[in-house]
């Protein structure tokens, strides 16, 4: 088949537009009338994938930002016109990700799908916005379009959603056309697209292909609301003491009932790395690529394990089981997790099915798909597990795999296979379950959106298999704010941003890549690192004695410039033993300084005369605030983008705390969800955000799993409760001590009321409307205190899931109050 390409673009200087096909073959276009763009080409049977850039003379100067292009040969098609277009993202890109066209904008229908052929004209048009009970048609003034009736508008294919396709006959090449949707059911007018009449291109060959053209759906924006909660708190009567994967089902059908379309977890990865309670800290994974033990369900693990047993062996599995039962049963009726016996419990558990027949399934077909698509993370972590389980963590006893070499653990894998394989045995085991959980909240119409940490366990497997890319020397935290004004300590090592970009973010893209085989959207926990970490030396005695990595650090003259009479024997700390400094040396940079953060505070600063204050002051704050604004985006800028582009999840950023300017403009202009907490806001001078004024694409929310729910800091914040009580609620008399079910049901409204696209609330801010079913210790609700370094994560639901499926009046009314979002 000969195709071709008839494009539209406008250059300049004598650029000239180029196609790249992904068979190594290039087409020089020849220039048209009205920024026209002409080129051809044979394609054989199949597919095959091409993109655009332009260029300047041999030198490609600009590239196609997003995805690839496609076309398929025919052999009944001697010549196919392609009329393309040059793709740019657009301001409906969020609805082009998974979490839209996979769970909340899914579609059930069996089309098949629709491909050139002889004397047709294929018509494409992308469409993200259509909701679940919609479809789109074609209007227009020729008969085969229905002459401008609705009723008689040709339906589209949705195979290819949100692309949506048609095949017209060639007779209707000129015609006048329009986009209308329409009711799935009754076929009933939604809506025509907003804009002037389209046009069908005249035929020239055999066929023709129209792509590239978007919708203009003028409605209303699209509003979701959604429920926030650890995995690990979620209650089933079931479980053995925390949520398990199979929960999520559960949870997301009554999600759907509610009216909600997210649910939003903590992160699901492996954390075992001391095996102590301190594990329950959800942000300090051992990989980033595992899944965690905790979560397995037994029954669903057996389950599973009975295709690979004889008879004899299936009871053998079924007493396993029958005593893990009963020790869960123990568990699950504390009110909290008790992290270190679940762990035990869960690991009897799959230490005893591996024995009886892990080795079949580890042997299975499927097993082996999964090791052969996982084996770059799976392998080395199988490996590091073997070798723990071995020797402990003394990494000197480790011999040849002291450091991680490649040959070397294969040698060991092939040596110690039992061990190596049930580690992958219980990653196959979860990575099954965790899908099927998926798949069971897109049943439900509901997306799930995961939580990327910023860091990474700096004795975990990570670190091990890729020492390069991370700065262990250097601890990633956070400098003050409202959660610990001595700023905060993460122990994570931090990232050679430099090393990972030379690799092309490889790392990055594949973490993000293998979180999207589980979840629809994510959110990137501290955004701000990917502009700057706070980077605090191992050797330091608090997180005040940091830095921001990039720096830029200042010059004697240029500190000398703001009127300070700076003596560095005096203003610069000898050593990271005191917090009593002004002055701190930038490593690796000589006669290089930054001022202390929060350096105001010190004693240091009281013994200078009145004129250096000032000139401090204003050293501190230029430095901190405006200093790097540009350096830092431009830092962002340059890799960002191809860790969204990375995978097809939503993203959205965890973007608290000291922002720099250049933070909102970055994450607006890549379509990065911000988050909005209306007792944290973001403007200056104000005690509490405006809801209504939030950014569209934002995340709204009451509460995060670092602050106390609403009803706790009603309790907690007392002025800030007043305030809140007659300022924004505008009621009159003495705020109640507790947040009752009423104001509790009015902050939610408000939220729902937002402006951002999705409003995701705590579960237990949105049982804090109903009186019944809240909890009656409010602080008993806290997920995590920041200020205390080592915090247990025990929370727990109060109420099964079962409970919250059977409160039909209460999921009544948090649908009833759901509906609002979009409202305002």
């Amino acid at each position: 088949m000969k195709a071709v390409f008839h494009t539209e673009y406008f250059t300049d200087g004598g650029a000239t537009l180029r196609i790249l096909f992904d068979d190594g073959m290039t087409v020089d276009m020849r220039p048209c009338a009205a920024g026209g763009w002409l080129g051809g080409r044979d394609v054989a049977d199949g597919v095959m994938k091409y993109h655009y850039c332009v260029c300047s003379g041999d030198t490609v100067v600009r590239t196609e930002p997003c995805g690839a292009h496609s076309v398929e040969g025919c052999r009944n098609v001697g010549r196919a016109d392609i009329y393309d277009a040059w793709y740019e993202p657009s301001d409906d890109s969020p609805f082009l990700t998974s979490m839209f066209t996979d769970a909340v904008f899914r579609r059930d229908d069996d089309a098949e799908p629709l491909s050139v052929a002889c004397a047709n004209i294929l018509l494409e048009v992308e469409a993200p916005t259509l909701r679940r009970d919609e479809v789109l048609a074609v209007a227009g003034d020729a008969e085969e379009l229905g002459s401008w009736d609705v009723a008689h508008s040709v339906i589209m294919n949705d195979a290819a959603a949100p692309v949506w396709r048609v095949l017209l006959p060639t007779r209707t090449a000129g015609a006048e056309y329009k986009f209308v949707i329409r009711d799935r059911k009754s076929g009933a007018l939604r809506c025509w697209e907003e804009g002037v009449n389209r046009r069908l291109p005249a035929a020239g060959g055999d066929a023709a292909v129209v792509r590239g053209l978007r919708l203009c759906d003028g409605r209303r924006r699209w509003y979701g609301a959604g429920v926030a909660v650890p995995l690990f708190s979620l209650r089933s009567g079931k479980d053995w003491g925390v949520g398990e994967f199979r929960d999520i089902g559960v949870l997301a059908e009554w999600a759907a009932a509610a009216g909600m379309s997210v649910i939003q977890l903590l992160p699901v990865n492996d954390t075992s790395v001391t095996g102590t309670w301190r594990d329950s800290y959800p942000y300090n994974p051992l990989s980033c690529f595992a899944l965690h033990p905790l979560y397995v369900c037994g029954e669903d693990a057996v389950a599973a394990c009975r295709a690979f047993c004889s008879a004899e062996e299936a009871e053998a599995l079924q007493g396993i089981l029958d005593g893990c039962l009963r020790r869960g049963a123990v568990l699950n009726v504390l009110p909290e997790v008790d992290y270190e016996a679940v762990m035990a419990l869960k690991q009897d558990l799959l230490r005893g099915i591996y024995d009886v027949c892990g080795e079949r399934m580890v042997a299975s077909d499927d097993c082996r798909r999964f090791v052969s698509e996982n084996g770059g993370w799976l392998v080395p972590y199988a490996v590091f597990c073997s070798l723990r389980s071995e020797y402990g963590d003394e990494r000197a006893k480790w011999g040849a795999l002291e450091r991680y070499d490649a040959a070397e653990a294969e040698k060991y894998a092939a040596s110690h296979r039992l061990s190596v394989d049930y580690h992958i045995f219980v990653q196959y085991i979860l990575d099954a379950q965790m899908r099927a959980a998926r798949q069971a909240a897109h049943a439900s119409g509901v997306a799930l959106k995961g939580d990327i940490p910023i860091g990474v366990a700096p004795t975990g497997v990570d670190v091990w298999r890729n020492p390069e890319l991370f700065n262990v020397t250097m601890s990633a935290g956070a400098p003050p704010d409202a959660f610990a004004a001595e700023g905060q300590n993460w122990g994570f090592p931090t990232y050679d941003w430099p090393r990972m970009a030379s690799e092309g973010y490889d790392w990055w893209r594949r973490r993000l890549q293998k979180m999207g085989e589980y979840f629809d959207a994510y959110r990137l926990d501290h955004i701000l690192g990917f502009f700057r970490i706070w980077e605090i030396p191992r050797t330091a005695v608090s997180a005040l004695l940091g830095h921001f990595n990039p720096q830029l650090p200042l010059s004697k003259s240029e500190i000398e410039e703001y009127g300070f009479h700076f003596v560095p024997s005096r203003d610069v700390a000898r050593d990271l033993g005191s917090r009593d400094v002004l002055f701190l040396a930038a490593e690796g940079r000589e006669e290089s300084y930054f001022p202390r953060i929060g350096g105001y505070d010190t004693a240091a600063f009281l013994a200078l005369d009145e004129t250096d204050r000032e000139a401090y002051r204003r050293l501190h704050d230029d430095y901190y605030y405006h200093r790097h604004d540009s350096f830092w985006r431009e830092n962002a800028v340059g890799k960002l983008p191809v860790l969204i582009g990375a995978s097809r999840m939503l993203a959205c950023g965890e973007d608290l705390g000291m922002i720099p300017a250049c933070v909102p403009e970055v994450m607006a202009r890549e379509r990065i969800l911000s988050l909005e907490i209306e007792r944290m806001p973001k403007q200056a001078g104000v005690a509490f955000a405006d809801p209504s004024r939030y950014p569209y694409l934002s995340v709204a929310a009451t509460s995060t799993h670092d602050m106390p729910t609403v009803r706790g800091w009603w309790q907690e914040e007392r002025e800030a409760a007043r305030l809140y009580y007659h300022e924004v609620l505008h009621c009159e008399g003495e705020a109640p001590q507790d947040c009752t079910p009423d104001i509790a049901r009015r902050i939610v409204e408000r939220h729902m009321l937002s402006s951002s696209m999705l409003a995701i609330l705590p579960l237990q801010d949105w049982l804090a409307m109903d009186g019944r079913l809240r909890r009656d210790d409010a602080s008993a609700e806290r997920i995590n205190v920041p200020a205390i370094e080592h915090y247990y994560w025990r929370y727990r639901v109060h109420i099964t899931l079962e409970q919250l499926l059977a409160e039909k009046e209460f999921t009544a009314s948090v649908r009833e109050i759901a509906a609002l979002r979009g409202k305002a």
